[in-house]
């Protein structure tokens, strides 16, 4: 029971808590006053800038909580105008809202905490392996006896494989005692979420807040994307999300 709320509800809410400290510490410390909604995938970029440090060192992901950690509670405590006046993001969070209810529909459905796709691609493994691998060695080999999983991580390791996705799913893997295959879906849900949100807000130039939350809902919920989450692609959310 405690895995299942975590993967459709605690995890949403710690991707919020920690997306909105580190938007909220990196708004303070450039001395701006952004849209509360930006504030999110502002702060994402922000996180896995400020995790991968201690991975690249190999410390596995005690020095990456601990950072991550700080820059959270700085940003909430020294939030400018107040946290209360910070937390609402509006429209842009009902878009967002609905995409990571679209994109977890599968596991709703499903009853129990899951991930999808694994028949038609299996890279979801691939993917969990190396979040686990970054989690308890950072981004150099380890001590791994020889195996097949070795070998898999020799090579992807080693040809400069994008990693800032899974190193900060192990990350939050960490810092809620929670299996990564436990969040992994959840992750990629919160990752469209937080697409959704950036384009309900870059697109308000143009559109009132109710259109241009809609707008980004629809943008977020095409076919290709969700084809892409529901087959396990932590990555390209990743890249969406943080584009």
């Amino acid at each position: 029971m405690r895995y299942d709320l975590m993967a459709v509800i605690g995890l949403p809410l710690v991707l919020w808590v920690v997306c909105l400290g580190c938007g909220l510490a990196l708004e303070r410390l450039l001395r701006l006053r952004l849209e509360n909604g930006l504030l999110l995938p502002l702060g994402l970029c922000v996180a896995f800038v400020v995790i991968f440090p201690g991975y690249v060192a190999g410390v596995g992901d005690v020095l990456a909580v601990t950072l991550l950690v700080v820059v959270v509670l700085a940003g909430l405590v020294f939030a400018k105008d107040g946290l209360r006046a910070r937390l609402n993001p509006g429209w842009a969070g009902a878009a967002g809202l609905a995409a990571y209810v679209l994109y977890m529909l599968p596991v709703i459905a499903y009853g129990h905490w899951t991930w999808s796709g694994y028949d038609f691609v299996n890279d979801t493994a691939f993917e969990m392996l190396l979040a686990n691998h970054i989690k308890g060695f950072g981004t150099t080999l380890g001590a791994i006896p020889q195996s097949s999983e070795r070998e898999f991580l020799v090579q992807y390791l080693n040809n400069g494989y994008p990693l800032g996705t899974q190193s900060l799913l192990g990350t939050l893997s960490g810092l809620t005692d929670t299996p990564v295959e436990v969040l992994y879906q959840g992750f990629i849900a919160g990752l469209a979420a937080l697409g959704a949100v950036a384009l309900a807000t870059l697109t308000r130039g143009l559109l009132d807040a109710r259109r241009a939350a809609f707008v980004g809902f629809v943008a977020i919920a095409a076919n290709l994307t969700y084809q892409y989450a529901l087959q396990g692609g932590i990555k390209e959310i990743g890249l969406l999300a943080t584009l």
